[in-house]
């Protein structure tokens, strides 16, 4: 039997959770900080380290296994190198991780292994667990949240792709659309369905309202409802290509007060084909939680790594994960 903690990171644009899962169970309470200080640290890779030492040192957890990173990025088939992390940018407006061995470099400074994935992969690890849907054959998974991110668990294992970037589901392109997306490129999906498009509709039709009402006060008006159409139309198009036994939908937009997730969920089903898989189409929405992407990482490295765990552990962490929320 194993024994110890697999640490768990989330680097999102804003925050750099961690934590710990134990393999027993037991989940360390995670360190949330503004992620700045990666894009300001003259290198970044050894103030991510020096993070992890830190955290450490704070929890007092002994023998750890592994550490397993999320990033909102692309990321190599081999899952060590990053090709693009938009969101993390240094002084001079450059994204301070894009081309680097994340893992490598890592390994280097910690002396532990380290696993690297895209955070909508842990997403859907943790979803997957907490719904237990590991006996599927095919799980969707679409996060609306300042992007638009997508994954997709097939037949065992996370689809990757050629070159390891497989579903940048928030990056088809909208036929005729003119919005230029933070990627470059011209009529991506997130431009029209993200957090970043649905701060735009509030700057330019409800300046007087605060965000997080916009749904509560204007949910039932066209430009909202236009808005949850765009989000519909690539999980409509997931479901019409793949088939998938679900498709799980989270994400911080799809949480906000008032979001009509009913009208999302017609508008998804108005969208696919019909009859099937319209007619027996399921659809689940994601339990959010603050930390989701922390423990997800913790789990997909257990997984990846065979790492053996407690009888109980499945039980014992899901009482863990209810316990931090509280």
């Amino acid at each position: 039997m194993y024994t110890g903690h697999v640490i768990g990171i989330d680097i999102g644009g804003t925050h750099f959770r961690i934590g710990a899962v134990g393999v027993d169970g037991t989940v360390q309470k995670a360190d949330v900080i503004p992620s700045s200080f990666i894009g300001s640290a003259a290198r970044p890779l050894e103030a991510i380290a020096d993070a992890v030492k830190a955290y450490v040192r704070k929890t007092g957890i002994a023998n750890s296994l592994c550490v397993s990173v999320g990033l909102p990025a692309t990321v190599d088939r081999q899952r060590k190198m990053v090709y693009s992390v938009p969101n993390i940018i240094g002084p001079d407006s450059r994204h301070v991780l894009d081309n680097l061995n994340i893992v490598d470099g890592l390994e280097q400074y910690l002396d532990i292994p380290v696993l690297l994935n895209k955070d909508v992969n842990n997403l859907l690890a943790y979803d997957m667990f907490m719904q237990d849907l590991y006996d599927e054959e095919i799980v969707v998974a679409c996060y609306i949240g300042t992007g638009f991110g997508g994954a997709i668990y097939i037949y065992g294992q996370f689809l990757m792709g050629k070159h390891g970037v497989a579903n940048e589901i928030g990056h088809i392109p909208y036929y005729k659309g003119k919005e230029f997306c933070t990627c470059g490129k011209r009529a991506c999906t997130e431009c029209y369905a993200s957090g970043r498009a649905l701060k735009q509709l509030q700057e330019k039709y409800f300046p007087e309202t605060f965000i997080g009402d916009v749904f509560l006060k204007h949910g039932a008006e066209a430009p909202l409802l236009e808005f949850v159409e765009a989000c519909a139309l690539p999980i409509a198009t997931q479901a019409n290509i793949m088939d998938p036994d679900c498709i799980i939908i989270g994400g911080g937009v799809v949480d906000m007060p008032g979001f009509p997730k009913e009208e999302l969920l017609r508008q998804v089903k108005a969208h696919t084909r019909h009859p099937l898989p319209a007619d027996d189409l399921t659809l689940i929405f994601s339990e959010q939680r603050r930390n989701m992407g922390v423990v997800g990482a913790a789990i997909y490295a257990l997984t990846e790594r065979g790492i053996q765990t407690s009888e109980s552990f499945a039980r014992e962490l899901k009482l863990n994960i209810d316990k931090q929320e509280t």
